[in-house]
């Protein structure tokens, strides 16, 4: 559920978000290559404690603070309606350059949030993966 900015803006409407939905976001490790067509020419530049968060992995978990940085590429998956057609399809130019295709790094990133979240439990186990409390949000329902 979308908690700010209370009404959806432009760019909100622009990258497709609802008001309520379903999505994952992970931040780009900027020292490993992606998709050819997925690459800005220049990377973020990182403080060295981002940077060591990233424990030599491609992708981790997106905080609030990682979007301060000029060139910071995040990956926002959503909860899809009817078939992903494409979205999961090799380009060719990954093909012959021998890339992992979109549905391998999606089972990558899966089995990596598998891993991180391994140790929550509990009901408040989102709030504590986001590093958020729930009463910063006491308009936000917490049951579905």
């Amino acid at each position: 559920m979308i908690t700010i900015p209370k009404e959806l803006g432009e760019v909100q409407q622009d990258m497709g978000l609802r008001e309520k939905g379903s999505f994952v976001t992970s931040l780009k490790n900027p020292t490993v290559s992606g998709p050819a067509n997925a690459n800005l020419p220049k990377g973020a530049e990182f403080s060295k404690e981002i940077m060591e968060d990233f424990r030599g992995r491609g992708w981790m978990e997106l905080r609030a603070e990682h979007l301060n940085y000029e060139n910071a590429q995040f990956l926002l998956i959503g909860e899809g309606e009817g078939k992903l057609g494409g979205a999961v399809e090799a380009t060719k130019k990954d093909e012959k350059a021998g890339k992992e295709t979109p549905q391998e790094e999606m089972e990558k990133l899966e089995k990596e949030d598998e891993i991180r979240v391994e140790h929550l439990r509990g009901e408040d186990s989102i709030f504590t993966d986001l590093g958020v409390s729930k009463n910063d949000y006491p308009d936000v329902m917490t049951t579905w």
